[in-house]
């Protein structure tokens, strides 16, 4: 694979486990870009390409998409993504036994994007899981099973006034939040660009700080904010519209609003808001001049299905 022209490559869902360790790696590492998902490999290929990823190459952005890594050496693991500007390596099965010593050889010099959705990060210390917070531009966490005490610990780091927190995107979704601290996680949220919190089980009043924050913070950031399958019901309405002049995009979709809320937040569509997402809310009542008029002005994301 001698191309000069060539950069990138996607042999997602690809059986390649008949190729030579040496031809399979060399090859890769000539690109920016390479997309092994869903992939069947061997081992023995995955460590020939980790090794010489660690040494030199020019990928940039690696796709391991549920490729099972567990039989490789973690701390060859870590070297060759400290690497990259972007891994994937959600659906892995790395537990923390081996997530530990990767991430500690991680110094964030080129890392900045990393996905590590559905694995079980409740093992990771403290430590490692505040320095991948504090540390990437953009990290995906989908449903890692993070216990109260990471989630609390990593959210204490973001609401302090750090000009060494580089985060600016960050994607929760499916951990419980149930026992978050309230002031850490919304003075934390103002300080990103983008946070994804649905199916978090946030209480509505921890919620309810989440937007104030964003309203009164003179120094928010907050721009994209998912809230899907939250119980939003028990929320005021004010709470939610006066937040909503800080924001481009905010998803409310499945989460119970009123007929009262849902027209309060319509009636409050206004710039910088760009998109408004209310999936499986009903609407079939809603005022329609309001609705329209909001159409006119954000892009409204609505479908309700009856189950």
């Amino acid at each position: 694979m001698r191309s000069k022209s060539l950069k990138e490559v996607n042999l997602d869902f690809s059986e390649l486990f008949y190729i030579s360790n040496d031809i399979f790696a060399k090859s890769l590492i000539q690109l920016e870009k390479v997309s092994l998902a869903c992939t069947v490999m061997d081992v023995e290929q995955l460590e020939t390409l980790f090794e010489l990823i660690s040494k030199e190459s020019k990928i940039k952005e690696l796709d391991l998409l549920d490729t099972d890594l567990t039989g490789i050496d973690a701390e060859l693991m870590g070297c060759a993504v400290n690497k990259l500007e972007k891994a994937n390596l959600s659906g892995s099965k790395l537990s923390g036994e081996q997530l530990n010593p990767m991430v500690q050889q991680f110094d964030f010099k080129v890392l900045k994007d990393l996905n590590l959705d559905y694995l079980d990060l409740s093992k990771m210390s403290i430590e490692n899981t505040c320095s991948l917070l504090k540390q990437l531009e953009k990290i995906s966490l989908k449903k890692s099973n993070l216990t109260s005490e990471q989630i609390n610990a990593f959210w204490s780091v973001l609401a302090l006034p750090d000009d060494n927190v580089n985060l600016k995107d960050i994607n929760l979704h499916g951990n419980n939040f149930t026992e978050v601290l309230p002031s850490e996680l919304a003075k934390g949220a103002t300080n990103l660009f983008s946070i994804d919190l649905s199916h978090t089980n946030i209480p509505a009043e921890v919620i309810s700080k989440v937007f104030e924050s964003i309203n009164s913070c003179s120094c928010n950031t907050l721009r994209n904010l998912v809230l899907v399958g939250n119980s939003l019901e028990s929320l005021d309405p004010i709470v939610m519209t006066r937040a909503m002049s800080k924001l481009e995009k905010l998803d409310l979709s499945n989460s119970g609003l009123t007929l009262e809320q849902v027209d309060k937040v319509l009636a409050a569509v206004a710039y910088p808001l760009k998109e408004l997402s209310l999936f499986n809310t009903k609407m079939e009542n809603v005022d329609q001049i309001i609705l329209e008029k909001a159409k006119d002005i954000a892009f409204i994301n609505y479908r309700y299905t009856n189950h």
